[in-house]
């Protein structure tokens, strides 16, 4: 079973009636809003009324960045992006993986928005843990000049914590768990291929619309043109998972690389060359392939270990019933998804096709209720080659989780996926946190 199928199922359980919570729905009320949404709210304010939440806890994928050009699981005699298209590859005029300069000020602009739904969320009193990438020290500091207001002391302050976004390699310093169980991540990769539909009408690996497939792989040829290695009915095609190494191969890994720099070239404000020309709507229906394709990898036996500290930290701030400060998370995509599958969440994000979707600068906010529950929204920008798009916020299905239920879930997975030790590890570093 895919994650949005086990995240909706999910849903489907939530039935507990608070007739005296004004913001309390139905689980069927939820999960039909999320099958049909057609609109977002503009505003991260809580639905509860009468009283301001305590504090907030978010996660966020770092900005738009420039984009690696190495391409695995396709052709390995032609291993670079440039192969797949006869154009060239975007001026991202930064080096690789960094944010592009549009790419920060879209995180600016995002703060100063967050600062107006949040006018008392104050900067100095915000606990910000960051990884110690990049893009992801430059996307804190782009978010805490737009949270600070021009008539107070800037006095923010940063913490690098690379274990708690990467606990087996983290990105310096030594990891605490150990890795995946490769047979395991395998298997589960193998049952998402078998049960998550490919993006465009084309179905389930197993039993795709041949006809359909071969329509999409026409769409990309006509945008990319074909280059050095030739066209994409040449490689693998349905795409397999690799039975010793887990690894994805076929067509869709190129599809996901094409549509990741066309997305965010376009966020970025970059021209990227195509034969015919593109749309918002076709460039965002495009990116799909990069949530299909992490739908696929990132399961459960993968995410696990490397995103157990950063869960238990999670958890632990939101029960921290002293609540006096904010806590900012800057970290990667798969932390968001590590997220939706420890909260057993997901979201739609229209005009984004994709369900549970993390594109750049997107967040999670988590605000506790007191009651040991805590509400859960997400928020992002709808990308349109300006530097000032527009901001949605849309809740999660389910939109309330119960924080105790949430700790005993998440250490079982850690107990089954990483072990007692890491489980016992992560504890101790969070304890210090």
């Amino acid at each position: 079973m895919s994650f949005s199928h086990v995240a909706l199922a999910a849903a489907l359980l939530w039935t507990a009636v608070r007739g005296d919570d004004p913001c309390f729905e139905s689980s069927r009320s939820r999960l039909s809003k999320l099958m049909n949404s057609t609109g977002s709210r503009n505003s991260s304010i809580s639905c509860v009324q009468g009283h301001r939440p305590v504090h907030q806890v978010r996660m966020y994928r770092h900005c738009v960045r420039s984009t690696s050009t190495k391409v695995t699981g396709a052709n390995p005699e032609y291993t670079h992006l440039q192969n797949y298209t006869d154009l060239p590859m975007p001026d991202w005029n930064t080096p690789l993986k960094w944010c592009t300069a549009q790419g920060a000020v879209l995180i600016e602009r995002e703060g100063q928005k967050l600062k107006k739904q949040e006018p008392k969320m104050e900067v100095s009193k915000l606990r910000v843990l960051v990884d110690s990438v990049q893009r992801d020290a430059t996307t804190a500091n782009s978010l805490l000049q737009g949270l600070a207001g021009k008539g107070e002391v800037y006095t923010a302050s940063v913490e690098y914590y690379p274990l708690l976004f990467n606990a087996v390699a983290p990105n310096t310093g030594a990891g605490v768990c150990h890795g995946p169980d490769t047979e395991l991540v395998t298997a589960q990769r193998q049952q998402r291929l078998d049960t998550t539909p490919m993006p465009m009408g084309i179905g389930p690996a197993h039993s795709m619309n041949q006809t359909r497939y071969s329509e999409v792989l026409d769409i990309f040829e006509s945008l990319f043109g074909i280059g050095a290695a030739g066209p994409l009915r040449n490689l693998t095609n349905p795409p397999i998972i690799e039975r010793k190494t887990g690894e994805l191969m076929g067509a869709a890994i190129v599809l996901k690389f094409l549509a990741t720099n066309l997305l965010f070239a376009y966020a970025s404000g970059i021209p990227h060359p195509t034969h015919t020309p593109v749309s918002q709507e076709q460039i965002l229906e495009l990116a799909s392939w990069i949530d299909w394709q992490r739908r696929v990898t990132a399961v459960p036996a993968f995410l696990t270990p490397q995103k157990a500290c950063g869960a238990l930290s999670i958890i632990t701030a939101l029960q921290d019933k002293s609540g006096h400060r904010s806590v900012i998370h800057v970290g990667h995509d798969t932390d968001l998804d590590a997220l939706a599958h420890f909260f057993q969440i997901a979201w739609q994000a229209p005009p984004y096709p994709a369900s549970t979707t993390t594109p750049p600068g997107s967040s999670l906010a988590f605000t506790p209720r007191g009651d040991n529950t805590a509400s859960v929204q997400f928020t992002y920008q709808v990308f349109d080659s300006t530097n000032d798009p527009e901001v949605k916020v849309v809740p999660t299905v389910p939109s309330q989780v119960d924080l105790l239920e949430v700790q005993t879930f998440i250490e079982k997975q850690i107990m089954e996926f990483a072990g007692g030790d890491c489980l016992q590890s992560c504890k101790r570093l969070v304890a210090k946190l």
